[in-house]
């Protein structure tokens, strides 16, 4: 559960097919608890934070790769990596 009292269920990443773990990324960035931030807001939501870390891994690793429609890890984890702009 977020700080937010949002429940998310931790479903082991290596047991979630690819159409799962994106669903996954996507209901736990529904529920906001990391704003912009590449980290949780707060610290009671570590947990959460090292499940999406885990589960937009393995989506990386096991799907994206091979051709799904995100194609970096910073996009997987889109609510809060943002590309930083360059000058040149």
């Amino acid at each position: 559960m977020t700080s937010g009292g949002i429940a998310i269920r931790l479903v082991p990443a290596g047991e979630l097919s690819c159409s799962d773990l994106h669903a996954k990324i996507d209901e736990i960035d529904a529920t906001g608890y990391r704003g912009l931030r590449a980290g949780p807001r707060d610290p009671r939501d570590r947990r959460l934070f090292e499940y999406e870390s885990a589960v937009a891994n393995r989506y990386y690793s096991s799907c994206a790769s091979a051709g799904n429609n995100r194609a970096s890890a910073t996009e997987i984890l889109r609510g809060g990596f943002k590309p930083r702009a360059t000058s040149n």
